[in-house]
């Protein structure tokens, strides 16, 4: 009995040994956001970088410089506050044009879509895009996958972008996707 408990005890731990460490993220009062505050856990082990002068207001390296896994929080700057709040069934609207992932796609360089799936039971408007995309570096090229979560906070989209480096043929949007969906799930609107 005593080893059925102790193999049982050994497989319920096991998703939490693979679970990132967050740390919380606050937006509360930052200019790119439109007024919108919001909290989200970010890896903990990420350094945070400097985000450039778009619409990109956080960015978190795995480490410090180089091409490395990524989570960028981006207030795209060519949006504007809708006078109302976005609903699921509006989001589901704009999310099924296929002109969505076209427009997105052109903002990274050598993107190939890959497909997108929206969040029907997440607790915002939501749903994501992947892309996959290789680039040339001076050590040689490098292949990418990309998530770009696309979420409405109230009548405003954040979206949460995830760069994840292709190692020997590995698929890093699988191996990542328990992470991504655990920072997700930490998200909180706190604007009214």
């Amino acid at each position: 009995m005593k080893r059925i408990l102790t193999l049982f005890a050994a497989l319920v731990l096991v998703p939490c040994v693979f679970a990132v460490e967050l740390e919380t993220f606050t937006a509360k009062g930052n200019p790119k956001t439109m007024g919108v505050d919001f909290s989200i856990g970010r890896p903990k082990a990420w350094m945070t970088r400097p985000a450039n002068p778009t619409g990109t207001f956080a960015v978190f390296w795995q480490t410090p410089s180089g091409l490395v896994d990524s989570m960028t929080l981006i207030f795209p700057r060519t949006q504007s506050a809708q006078s109302e709040d976005v609903t699921k069934e509006d989001f589901r609207t704009m999310f099924e044009n296929p002109a969505l992932e076209q427009m997105l796609g052109r903002s990274l360089a050598n993107a190939k879509f890959l497909g997108k799936t929206i969040l029907e039971d997440f607790k915002y408007p939501a749903g994501y895009i992947e892309y996959a995309g290789k680039y040339k570096l001076k050590s040689g090229e490098i292949e990418m996958k990309v998530r770009n979560y696309l979420i409405y906070l109230g009548n405003v989209m954040l979206q949460v972008q995830f760069y994840l480096v292709q190692e020997a043929g590995e698929d890093r949007l699988q191996q990542f996707d328990a992470d991504m969906k655990q920072i997700l799930a930490s998200l909180e609107f706190t604007s009214p």
